[in-house]
């Protein structure tokens, strides 16, 4: 039923956490799992968890969107869900995403309530960036009066997040959607190397007249660490964040993206 496909990159303790959690769940021969390394090569023996796993081990770091992308096209199942590799499910959490979509065809995009290991909730559905979202969210002005409001609203932080909500997008740790919605859109855009494919995803899915939505029915735990927020100039992630703004805000920055060089196996 489900095409799992989690991105890596050099994160192997969290892939190994998140396989962990996956293997205990009593619906996993619905299943399907695809692992797309983008780091150092994996063998077999570092994700098995008696899971049938296919793993694909990039030459190169080909960025997360192309790599969704790229599993997407090994798998065959009704609905994907991408996932990343720092997050656990506990069990009977995927159930609540298929049968809401099952039920709501006007639904594109479906996202659990995420939250942080210690339990609490992780703020991850949002509305369309503004000017005063962009300035709290990266640079440090979210404390100002001018500037509070816009984050606020930005981060859906006065909504109450028990119930099903119909944000502008989702974070893209863990969010599921339709084959058929996937392709219908394309997928990802590639050329976003990190950052902004999921706004970017869930703004096209609108586009196509489908709706976006949050269900706190379903849990996930996510080991979250915002490595793009206040960095300075010096930082790659500020490059790449700011790259990725450039090219959804001005449609440039566009590359034509290489096929990756790719090993692939099955491992149980």
């Amino acid at each position: 039923m489900i095409s799992i496909l989690i991105v890596n990159y050099n994160t192997d303790d969290h892939l190994r956490g998140c396989l962990r959690s996956l293997s205990r769940h009593r619906e996993v021969s619905h299943y399907e799992i695809t692992v797309i390394n983008n780091g150092k090569a994996l063998r077999g023996g570092d994700v098995g968890h008696g899971l049938d796993i296919r793993l694909v081990n990039n030459k190169r770091n080909i960025g997360y969107a192309a790599a969704l992308n790229q599993g997407a096209e090994l798998t065959h199942c009704p609905y994907i869900l991408c996932l990343n590799a720092d997050t656990r499910l506990p069990a009977d959490s995927l159930s609540p995403l298929v049968e809401y979509l099952r039920g709501h065809p006007e639904a594109g995009v479906v996202a659990p309530r995420l939250l942080y290991p210690n339990g609490s909730l992780q703020y991850s559905c949002r509305r369309d960036y503004t000017c005063g979202s962009i300035l709290g969210r990266r640079l440090p002005f979210g404390s100002l009066p001018m500037v509070e409001p816009a984050l606020r609203q930005h981060l859906m932080l006065d909504e109450d997040h028990s119930r099903i909500l119909q944000p502008d997008w989702v974070q893209g740790s863990c969010l599921m959607l339709p084959r058929t919605v996937f392709d219908q859109i394309g997928g990802f855009d590639g050329n976003y190397f990190l950052y902004f494919e999921d706004y970017d995803l869930c703004h096209r899915v609108r586009q196509a007249g489908l709706k976006i939505v949050y269900l706190p029915e379903s849990d996930v735990i996510h080991y979250y660490a915002r490595s793009s927020a206040n960095l300075g100039i010096f930082h790659r992630e500020f490059w790449h964040h700011l790259a990725s703004a450039c090219r959804f805000y001005g449609g440039f920055l566009r590359t034509d993206i290489e096929e990756p060089v790719t090993t692939s196996e099955r491992v149980c």
